[in-house]
């Protein structure tokens, strides 16, 4: 009657309401009793080695594996089917015990057995998780309180800050990011409109993106000349000229950037096969 159980390792779920991949932890206890007494002695004790004292803990431990199996599975459904949000899973234990008891019991049928309770003690997040939720509240926050196109151009260079950080270029970052071709395309239309209400008849600083007056000639924000003069670069995949300190490719969409070992975290040539510090091979 009293048998606790726990999930091995967490449950990988996206967080329905914040679109954040989060790590699900669930506990709880459970009790069952024999509802079939031939079917546990063919299914359970039939399958035991004769010299074997049919013991408790063997009975447990051939259950323990399908039982967190089946709990993992339907904890990750239900939060997903039914959207329920990492902040609001400890208001729903009852209906979540409920549901997850119906699935594990059909395991226990099989052998005679039957579920007497079960119930979910506590389903949680580490606190990592819920940092990043904190985080994007906050940004939600400060959306409500600005409410202007100033947050909205802040957004849209996060996301080309972003997409310069991926192989595949701008169009690769919005595709795994769920953009579909068309809010791509409606996004570049409206990027005029929002630098034009950012911006009217001002000059953005090319440093840090800051709209300054008309006829300055530096930055109110960072100090840097308005009017510097900028080497262009290529880029390493297409040659195409760039501006200075340009992140990615606006001809091919790929990074600027050099890469990175992924084992000492040096960077290396464009092209490079090895890294030339510790000799990991360049994926």
């Amino acid at each position: 009657m009293n048998v606790n159980w726990r999930t091995s390792d967490p449950i990988m779920v996206k967080d329905p309401e914040y679109h954040i991949l989060i790590k699900v932890r669930a506990f709880g206890q459970m009790g069952f009793r024999i509802s079939n007494y031939s079917v546990f002695l063919r299914g359970i004790i039939g399958t035991m080695q004769q010299s074997e004292y049919v013991r408790f803990d063997k009975v447990q431990e051939n259950f323990r594996g399908p039982t967190i199996e089946r709990i993992k599975t339907v904890i990750g459904k239900i939060i997903i089917d039914e959207k329920i949000s990492a902040l609001e899973i400890t208001t729903r234990l009852e209906e979540i015990s409920e549901k997850t008891r119906s699935k594990v019991q059909e395991t226990f049928e099989k052998y005679g057995l039957e579920i007497v309770h079960f119930f979910t003690k506590s389903i949680n997040v580490p606190d990592e998780d819920l940092k990043r939720i904190n985080d994007h509240l906050h940004k939600r926050a400060e959306f409500d309180i600005i409410g202007d196109a100033r947050y909205a151009l802040d957004r849209t260079f996060n996301v080309y800050e972003t997409a310069a950080g991926n192989d595949s270029g701008v169009a690769g970052a919005f595709v795994a990011g769920g953009v579909g071709l068309g809010a791509g395309v409606a996004l570049g239309s409206q990027m005029p409109q929002v630098m034009a209400n950012t911006a009217p008849g001002g000059i953005i600083c090319p440093e840090c993106q800051t709209n300054n007056s008309t006829g300055g000639k530096f930055c109110l924000n960072c100090g840097n000349s308005l009017h510097k003069q900028t080497k262009p670069i290529a880029c390493p995949h297409c040659s195409h000229e760039l501006p200075e300190k340009s992140k990615f490719c606006n001809a091919c969409g790929k990074s600027t950037e050099a890469p990175k070992c992924s084992k000492c975290e040096t960077e290396v040539a464009h092209g490079s096969k090895f890294c030339n510090k510790c000799g990991t091979e360049v994926t």
